[in-house]
């Protein structure tokens, strides 16, 4: 989840919160005017939860930083070992699963890219099979 939507989102619920309690102190009033005094303990105590929750929701808010990381700062993304065409179903995911990992921390997309990647990750019976089947 991004920080914008992360304080779109608490933004939301203080707005949520705000409005419920609202509604609260409406009901209460309302009862109050029609019963007396008997239950408001309980609705105040319940009022003020609510408030302290806002307060909460407000207070972390306010400590999200504006800018989550270096735009500009780079990560070493391991690379995958290569796969050179053994005919063996655990190497093969092994090397489908390093390939998806890489692409993932690499933040590539587009399915072209995934495969002029991957196919430099082919070695042997592997890369010669591909250059054959792209001729």
């Amino acid at each position: 989840m991004k920080l914008e939507e992360k304080v779109s989102s608490l933004e939301t619920e203080i707005t949520v919160l705000n409005f419920e309690l609202e509604e609260c102190r409406q009901v209460v009033q309302e009862m109050a005017s029609a019963f007396g005094g008997g239950g408001i303990a309980d609705m105040r105590r319940e009022m003020e939860q609510m408030s302290i929750q806002i307060g909460m929701l407000q207070r972390a808010e306010s400590n999200v930083p504006t800018v989550a990381h270096d735009a500009g700062a780079r990560l070493r993304i391991p690379e995958p070992k290569a796969y050179g065409g053994a005919h063996d179903a655990k190497e093969v995911e092994n090397f489908l699963f390093d390939m998806e990992q890489y692409f993932l921390a690499a933040n590539i997309k587009d399915d072209a890219r995934k495969v002029s990647t991957a196919t430099m990750y082919l070695t042997g019976d592997a890369k010669l099979w591909w250059a054959h089947q792209i001729c």
